[in-house]
């Protein structure tokens, strides 16, 4: 009997889990599409509609996760979920691209002068700032004010002049009204997704960070992956790469500050030992891989082989 309720408790937090979880990736999605439209209205460079609105879109749902697991108390969930992005991101969103193309993919991106030294930064201050077990608030400063030199040094890069006025949308008082209410509905299937996380976690017995770290790190990953599959198959390499790096980078710069300043971030003892170590070494094969410009099948086999031993390692199951 009492297997039963069990049973029947953890399949109904599964399907809030599923539902929210879809939810809040597609209101994330239709949010990205209005505040792009809006940002062209209002005369924004390309380059600022990219990094600031599309980039930001697709990170949303974990922003949206991290924000109410911060309010709700589970600040634990924090860096498991946004760490745990962190290598979906890569290994998976960017490894399954030459295994879709099937052959070896080709980067015209100049990874050493933009993004690398960059995520090199990011990764040092993810080491220096957690190895105690907390995130505190002036860290939490620290990470933002690296978000925005990132966008200063990004513009320097890859500058780009206002969209022309002559074509711009008319604005509409109906795409902020939208966006309003888009952004209610990321918050609310947010709070579902983090109660049926924690719910599911007490059922099976396994840690909020793990599953936050696997689970909500490959769900919240979504939008990016994706956008992945969907730029490779239109030939896109170099999108795919952009928007996966800059993804990382919105990840650990902007939410781990941005939920830093709301409350000291618990940093979990599997997060030293094994989440950051996992992403040291992604930073690494993601260089070694991308330093000719191209990346065969093989590397993107191995990135996903890599994954799958993260997860074994995650749950210890060897």
């Amino acid at each position: 009997m009492k297997y039963g309720i069990i049973k029947n408790m953890f399949l109904f937090w599964i399907i809030i889990f599923a539902i929210s979880l879809y939810i809040l990736i597609k209101s994330a999605d239709y949010f990205t599409d209005l505040a792009e439209k809006l940002g062209l209205m209002l005369g924004m460079s390309l380059f600022l509609v990219g990094a600031l609105i599309v980039t930001f879109g697709t990170t949303l749902p974990e922003f949206a996760t991290s924000l109410l697991a911060v309010f709700k108390g589970n600040t634990e969930v924090v860096s498991g979920n946004i760490l745990g992005t962190v290598i979906v991101n890569i290994l998976i969103g960017f490894g399954l691209a030459p295994l879709i193309w099937k052959k070896t993919i080709n980067i015209k991106f100049d990874l050493l002068q933009g993004a690398l030294p960059v995520l090199v930064v990011a990764m040092v201050m993810v080491i220096f700032t957690m190895e105690d077990g907390i995130l505190n608030f002036w860290e939490g400063v620290l990470f933002i004010a690296g978000f925005l030199i990132y966008l200063i040094y990004s513009h320097s890069i890859y500058n780009s002049t206002a969209f022309p006025k002559k074509k711009r949308p008319k604005f509409s008082i109906k795409i902020p009204l939208l966006m309003i209410v888009s952004l209610l509905v990321i918050f609310a299937s947010s709070k579902f997704v983090i109660d049926s996380l924690v719910e599911i976690a007490k059922i099976i017995n396994i840690g909020a960070g793990v599953l936050a770290a696997s689970v909500l790190a490959i769900g919240t990953s979504l939008p990016e992956i994706m956008i992945a599959i969907v730029c490779v198959r239109k030939e896109k390499f170099d999108l795919t790469l952009g928007n996966i790096i800059s993804a990382w980078i919105y990840d650990i710069f902007l939410i781990i500050g941005v939920c830093a300043l709301f409350s000291p971030l618990v940093i979990l003892p599997m997060i030293l030992s094994l989440i950051i170590p996992f992403c040291v070494v992604t930073v690494i094969l993601y260089w070694i891989f991308l330093a000719d410009r191209r990346i065969t099948p093989i590397e993107g086999g191995l990135m996903i082989l890599l994954y799958i031993l993260y997860l074994v390692k995650l749950f210890n199951w060897f």
